[in-house]
């Protein structure tokens, strides 16, 4: 939240940047009090050359098996239960805690407490005359696992590196999100960017292996400049690439998705932030790191020939090869990519089975007939129903197990008449039937009822 839960209103505190001596204080006392409650707490690496920090940020898991924590004087519950939103308050009493934001999932929340006194900053505003009280936000995230911590760890490491890095991976069919790196299927993600998704892995190692990167100090403590970083995701192993064919959001992330500009580097930039969308503009406003990226490095790795622009044609072979390495690294994806992609084949295929039936059986008035008819359709067609003893001249589904739709279209025009008059006459046949015998039933009882 960068500082600003509590800044509105009901809360309205003053919550000011802190300098990185008030910063790494609260820091280690928060690390230390958090330390009685879980066995595992961490703090993501700090993004580099930063001057001033908006709120504090915590990782935790393995609760102790420790008394019930204090509430603090505004009244936190102290209960210590296995309730993720009572380990919150729990978490905020220990904290001292002055106001809290338990987020929805309860799994997360923003904690405010008091400036710690006697700080540099405290005597600067009492020059400047600064009364308000001041509040340090602190934010804390309770993880299932050890595992789930490493990962968060390395995704919100640096601030804006994954930024960055997502925007250069993501025109390659690849994701990261806040829980493993992911393999995207192109067919499926223009549709349904969930089912799209192909887990790889959720190992730090693994991850930056892949893509070619080192996995070294500089996850454990901040790059020491900036220019550092950019150089850092800069060696990343896929090409940087550019599509400015597709329109906005097409791909993802349009750190990389700068326009065809060819000017100045002015130019590129302004065109690249024409193309941001709604969240990429936020971070354009909020993050320094990310802003510069946008407004300095693409315009410069645009000039030193080290972003490349991408044809539209050249886009599928491009996913392709890194599909094809990822299975060779991963390979037990390939049976679930396979699995998933044949499924979503089969889906789309009924699917469109089923327009074909409703489309190319005309309405002529009679919805009775009609409603027969395209009953009758989805019986042979989807049901596999042999019993009008009508069958196509090739079989519906291919060896895939999608409908050939070219077959599915021929049987019902050519079909259709056959197909009405069968389903027509066993339609009235029972109904037909079905008088006859009520008649004969009446009749009977009013032959009982005369005493025949």
């Amino acid at each position: 939240m960068g500082g600003l839960a509590f800044t509105t209103p009901p809360y309205g505190l003053h919550t000011p940047r802190m300098p990185p001596a008030v910063y790494n204080q609260v820091k280690a006392s928060c690390m230390a009090k958090l330390s009685e409650l879980y066995a595992i707490v961490a703090s993501p690496v700090d993004a580099p050359a930063k001057k001033d920090f908006g709120d504090v940020d915590f990782l935790v898991a393995e609760k102790k098996q420790s008394p019930a924590v204090p509430a603090s004087e505004t009244g936190l519950p102290s209960e210590n239960d296995e309730d993720t939103r009572t380990q919150l308050l729990a978490i905020g009493g220990k904290l001292q805690a002055s106001h809290s934001i338990i987020l929805s999932p309860p799994v997360s929340a923003n904690f405010a407490i008091p400036w710690p006194a006697g700080t540099e900053q405290e005597d600067q505003d009492q020059k400047t005359e600064d009364t308000r009280e001041k509040f340090i936000q602190v934010d804390v995230r309770i993880c299932k696992d050890e595992q789930q911590v490493k990962w968060a760890l390395f995704k919100h490491a640096h601030g804006d590196i994954w930024n960055i890095l997502g925007s250069t991976i993501r025109p390659h069919g690849l994701t990261v999100d806040e829980q493993a790196l992911w393999l995207r299927i192109p067919e499926i993600e223009k549709h349904d960017k969930k089912k799209a998704k192909v887990r790889l892995t959720e190992n730090p190692a693994e991850v930056l292996e892949f893509l070619g990167m080192k996995y070294d100090e500089h996850w454990t403590s901040p790059f020491d400049s900036v220019e550092e970083l950019y150089d850092y995701v800069t060696a990343c192993r896929l090409p940087l690439v550019r599509y400015p064919w597709l329109s906005d959001g097409d791909v993802g992330d349009a750190a990389s998705n700068s326009s065809g500009a060819t000017g100045t580097g002015e130019d590129t930039a302004a065109e690249t932030r024409k193309q941001l969308k709604s969240n990429d503009r936020r971070r354009m406003n909020q993050r320094h790191i990310y802003r510069r990226w946008i407004n300095d490095m693409i315009p410069q790795l645009l000039a030193e020939g080290r972003l490349a622009t991408i044809e539209p044609e050249a886009l599928p072979a491009m996913r392709a090869e890194v599909e094809q390495q990822a299975f060779e690294r991963f390979p037990s994806v390939k049976e679930e990519y396979d699995a998933r992609l044949k499924a979503w084949r089969m889906l789309k295929s009924t699917e469109a089975a089923k327009r074909a039936i409703k489309e190319l059986i005309p309405d002529k008035g009679n919805q009775l007939y009609r409603g027969t008819l395209m009953s009758a359709m989805r019986k042979i067609i989807l049901e596999g129903d042999q019993s009008f003893g009508i069958l196509p001249g090739s079989p519906f589904k291919t060896e895939d197990g999608v409908y050939d739709l070219d077959v599915v279209r021929k049987f019902i025009t050519e079909q259709a008449e056959v197909v009405g008059a069968a389903a027509w006459e066993r339609h009235y046949g029972k109904a037909r039937a079905a008088m006859d015998a009520k008649k004969t039933s009446q009749l009977s009882q009013e032959m009982t009822g005369l005493g025949f």
